[in-house]
């Protein structure tokens, strides 16, 4: 099992950014134009008293996946976010009962400094209990998330400043 902590300075606060993810056009946005996912589908989404409670299936860029592992790329991730402590929970399987399981936190903290700013602290465990080739495939999860985060940071960080600029958000 690998753990990974990913801070990001967004020029966005926690609201801004929780409203960013949680918006199924953006997320398109992100996921299937940015990310280039073969699927990204937000199957539940609701309020909650304390937040939001998500489902979402996808599949990631095939080009990330190692080939013996297309067949279980599809995942579903379970997430509740937590207006209070601006905190998001999750934990993503595999469709097919591969045992490869990907769980973390997304907590929002306002940054000091001019303007609307946030740090991003994603804390995350990959586990990848396949025998044959599971430090590989964990080492290039591990990899692939990195690069995934810092494109979103990128892709809110562009968002946050167009909607400042008065552009379309």
């Amino acid at each position: 099992m690998t753990y990974l902590v990913l801070r990001h300075l967004l020029p966005c606060t926690p609201d801004d950014y929780w409203q960013t993810v949680t918006d199924r056009d953006l997320c398109k946005d992100l996921f299937i134009d940015r990310l280039r996912f073969a699927k990204y589908a937000v199957i539940v989404q609701n309020r909650t008293p304390t937040g939001i409670y998500r489902e979402v299936r996808a599949i990631p860029d095939p080009a990330t996946v190692p080939v013996f592992l297309r067949h279980a790329a599809e995942y579903l991730e379970i997430g509740d976010l937590d207006w209070r402590t601006s905190v998001y929970a999750f934990r993503c399987t595999s469709i097919v009962r591969t045992g490869i399981m990907v769980r973390g936190t997304i907590a929002m903290r306002a940054a000091p400094g001019a303007g609307p700013r946030s740090t991003r602290v994603s804390e995350l465990s990959v586990d990848v209990p396949i025998l044959q080739g599971g430090p590989f495939v964990e080492a290039r999860m591990v990899e692939n998330l990195r690069q995934s985060y810092e494109t979103s940071a990128r892709f809110v960080s562009d968002w946050a400043r167009a909607r400042l600029a008065g552009g379309r958000a």
